[in-house]
């Protein structure tokens, strides 16, 4: 994904925020949203604003960015990520159904 298109996500998001009062630093998952912008399948607004990201693409994130294996992605999200509590708007991880 090219950085514009990043960019255009991100900018989304935030406006949909800002629609809905919401302090947009707290929805993204990790601290720059550029980093994992491509896994962003949309948001969410009931019952809490947050933001959805694709599992899969989450991964192949945290491949790119840190020259990790599949599993050491995963391991690394298994413990840092999917027990987290960052907050009442934190993102949302879904894996995608392939059938």
């Amino acid at each position: 994904m090219r950085k514009k298109e990043k960019e255009k996500i991100i900018d989304c998001v935030r406006e949909f925020c800002r629609e809905n009062e919401v302090v947009d630093e707290y929805v993204f998952l990790g601290s720059n949203p550029e980093d994992f912008a491509s896994a962003i399948l949309g948001v969410i607004d009931r019952p809490i604003v947050a933001v959805v990201y694709s599992y899969e693409k989450v991964i192949r994130c945290f491949m790119k960015l840190n020259n990790w294996s599949i599993e050491d992605a995963e391991e690394w999200y298994d413990y840092n990520v999917d027990g987290a509590f960052i907050g009442k708007h934190q993102p949302i991880i879904v894996r995608e159904l392939i059938y």
